[in-house]
């Protein structure tokens, strides 16, 4: 989990998962920026291209680039 969270640290550019894209069809923008993390360990905030604000996603829908 350590690896996982220095991946996802914040200002890491991410993008959607084949999981992501699976279970988030309307997301428009497929990449963006990770903001900062939850209470929760399994999710983070990330600002999607194009987007104002961060919307929280699980660790299973994002991947670095």
């Amino acid at each position: 989990m350590k690896e996982r969270d220095s991946e996802l640290q914040r200002g890491r550019r991410i993008r959607l998962s084949t999981l992501g894209r699976e279970r988030c069809p309307k997301l428009k923008s497929h990449t963006g920026v990770v903001t900062g993390k939850t209470e929760y360990s399994a999710a983070v905030r990330v600002l999607m291209d194009g987007h104002k604000t961060p919307l929280t996603l699980h660790t299973s829908y994002i991947e670095a680039q």
